[in-house]
């Protein structure tokens, strides 16, 4: 079978080992169906699989229901148009008002396993390798413990961008693409948990020279955008009820993460960053929530992206913009305060 991609069930059965580890097979970086998800698992022999901080598509009459642990979400169950399998999605990015939080797949895999114990048997399917996708993987094989130093990591990596060493040397690990195998990056995290990879340069005595600063780098480098947030900080402006706003050069258009939890933001209900687009004339904007919005559990589908057939906002509860959207036409200004009156 061939999916839309071209990426075969028997390719993925038998291919590249740098994409395996133990149970765990890391797919290309797109978006799969149930349906396809399916049929990869019945290649392998198995008709239930796990997969890991990316949301899989459903079909007319695939059903999705919510898994519980005492009424605290642990991850979400699909069957199959045909009932053949079921998927187990432990991921943070649908669109449940419970996940509305600060809340990463690593803490729906700590749930998952106090559910349903260790998850050494079934296959187990990621898309990427960055800090969550990793951690998520390791906390249900029973590598590593679900504990505070390995959450905090996810969330600095995905909600706060606070400097965390290990979000940010995993962070940086993917970026450098297909570098290192997947059991390769595995290993890195569980040397960043037991302490044998404490600082940046420990990476050279663990990996080979070109390699080691491949990721040095990067990590450099997000350090380096870190420190150009808290320099863009006071070109900010804000509306009255906390739109906190910014226009600047595409070279200086920054990480909206790190703003969160930038010196100077902590008011913010929601982050507004654009720049211009030369060739259109129109504002690309990014939003994000803001780390009062967060404290105070608002989310973008309640307030930005109600303003979406005017400044053509759209994503997830806690990031989004209009690039793919083509932009707006007016000033960010403008789409500050359409966002400013939808928190009042």
């Amino acid at each position: 079978m061939n999916n839309a991609q071209g990426i075969s069930t028997t390719e993925i059965e038998n291919g590249n080992e740098k994409l395996k580890y133990e149970n765990v097979t890391l797919l290309p970086e797109r978006i799969f169906t149930a349906g396809e998800i399916a049929d990869i698992a019945l290649a392998g022999g198995f008709s239930e699989c796990i997969v890991c901080d990316f949301e899989v598509k459903r079909g007319d009459g695939e059903s999705v229901k919510p898994i519980f642990d005492q009424m605290v979400l642990a991850g979400f169950e699909i069957t199959s148009n045909d009932g053949r399998v079921r998927i187990v999605n432990i991921d943070h990015h649908f669109e449940n008002p419970d996940l509305y939080a600060q809340i990463s797949s690593a803490h729906l895999a700590k749930r998952f396993i106090q559910l349903y114990g260790i998850q050494n048997e079934k296959p187990i399917f990621i898309n990427h390798t960055d800090t969550d996708g990793l951690i998520t993987t390791a906390i249900l094989l029973g590598k590593i413990p679900p504990n505070e130093i390995f959450l905090n990591a996810v969330l600095a990596a995905d909600h706060t961008g606070e400097e965390n060493f290990i979000a940010d040397t995993l962070q940086s690990l993917e970026t450098t693409g297909d570098l290192l195998s997947l059991e390769e990056k595995m290993e890195l995290l569980f040397k960043l948990g037991s302490g044998e990879l404490h600082d940046i340069f420990s990476l050279f005595t663990i990996l080979p020279e070109q390699y080691a600063q491949a990721i040095f780098d990067e990590y450099a480098a997000r350090h380096y955008s870190r420190s150009r947030v808290e320099k863009l900080v006071p070109k900010f402006r804000q509306t009255k009820n906390g739109v906190f706003f910014a226009e600047v050069a595409s070279s200086d258009a920054p990480d909206t993460t790190f703003l969160v939890s930038a010196q100077g933001m902590e008011e913010a209900n929601i982050i507004c960053v654009s720049r211009l687009d030369k060739k259109s004339g129109n504002q690309i904007i990014r939003v994000r929530m803001g780390k009062r919005g967060i404290e105070r559990r608002l989310n973008l589908f309640e307030t930005a992206y109600k303003t979406s057939d005017i400044t053509h906002l759209e994503g997830r509860w806690n990031a989004g913009g209009n690039k793919r959207t083509g932009g707006f036409k007016g000033s960010l200004e403008e789409v500050a305060n359409l966002i400013d009156k939808t928190l009042i």
